[in-house]
């Protein structure tokens, strides 16, 4: 018969065992356990309690001691505080449900409208960061007034024969910032439409780049006319009836008189005129310029 020594000692959730052969260490949590035998290895237990019926299987040997012994503290600590955390939570949850209801519901109510609040006015503030954000490379004064302006000009056109008024929305662009080119002026025309009023977009003419040129050409018809001091009435119109006449084989000169008489000016406002015309909209005819009278 030989001698048997066996010494246990519990400290925490860990429990030491002294032997005969050895020290051994094991941790678990009600039917889990791993525990490191004396000569290295390690075993997981899994019991069903008040049965008797337990699984135990080798889990590491004795060069992998590290990552076993984690990796049961790991579960096992997860279980406890699984346990000693459950029952204390469910208890506060329903006693607040039941004594305290009235201050969950307002502060609730107080949430919901504070964060309704803000996403009404992020969505109303969208609209114009969007906008400032996508003309930050354009040079406009006062971006969003003049964007409210473009916006009446366009509904005026819709609202009267429904179409847009390229033309007069480009040129309200290209007054109030003169020294912008014109390709500057039609993409901040396009962050209007395309930012405030998208409901538009079918109604963009596919000859949109036209338009624009020739928004442009009437505004260096118009600034020419200025600065040569010439007067006539509704410019625009006449430069276009000036190339119509020329088309039927009127010469330069005889043009001239009639716009002379027209308008009441000296014939050479009325070549100046003339040419100036022929320059901008009807350049087939610059041949004709040669016939201007000295």
């Amino acid at each position: 018969m030989s001698w048997q020594y066996r010494k246990s000692k519990k400290v925490g959730p860990i429990r030491f065992t002294a032997s005969k052969r050895g020290i051994s260490s094991s941790v678990g949590f009600g039917a889990y356990r791993v525990t490191r035998r004396a000569d290295g290895s390690y075993q997981r237990t899994v019991r069903i309690p008040g049965t008797g019926i337990r699984n135990t299987a080798r889990i590491g040997s004795p060069r992998q001691p590290q990552s076993a012994m984690l990796g049961g503290i790991g579960v096992g600590v997860g279980f406890m505080l699984g346990r000693l955390l459950f029952w204390p939570l469910l208890i506060i949850g329903i006693l607040l449900l039941i004594f305290a209801w009235k201050a969950l519901l307002v502060w609730g109510l107080i949430i919901t409208a504070i964060i309704l609040t803000r996403r009404y006015m992020r969505q109303r503030q969208t609209p114009d960061k969007r906008f400032v954000d996508g003309i930050a490379d354009i040079n406009i004064s006062n971006p969003l007034a003049q964007a409210h302006a473009v916006c009446q000009i366009l509904d005026a056109g819709v609202t009267a024969n429904g179409t847009l008024n390229i033309k007069d929305a480009l040129n309200t662009v290209l007054n109030a910032n003169p020294n912008i080119p014109v390709d500057d002026a039609g993409s901040f025309l396009g962050m209007v439409i395309g930012t405030y009023r998208p409901q538009y977009k079918p109604l963009v003419p596919p000859n949109v780049g036209a338009i624009a040129e020739d928004a442009v050409r009437e505004r260096v018809f118009l600034d020419t006319i200025a600065k040569t001091g010439v007067n006539i009435r509704q410019p625009i119109d006449q430069a276009h009836t000036v190339c119509q006449v020329l088309d039927t084989g009127v010469t330069f000169e005889q043009m001239s008189l009639r716009v002379a008489k027209l308008n009441g000016i000296p014939p050479v406002d009325a070549a100046r005129f003339v040419g100036t015309a022929i320059a901008a909209y009807c350049p087939q005819h610059n041949s004709l310029m040669e016939e201007q009278p000295k």
